[in-house]
């Protein structure tokens, strides 16, 4: 229910495990940094 309220705001929600977070930080910030990237080209179109 709280995503979809979000998501009618144009949030997306994106989670992680605290697994995925210690084991694969570096990879879940650029999993991160794409997605913000990708948001702001979407933006500027």
């Amino acid at each position: 229910m709280r995503t979809e309220i979000l998501n009618a705001y144009k949030i997306e929600i994106i989670r992680f495990t605290n697994r995925e977070i210690r084991k694969k930080f570096n990879e879940v910030c650029e999993h991160i940094e794409n997605i913000v990237n990708n948001t702001e080209n979407r933006k500027q179109v």
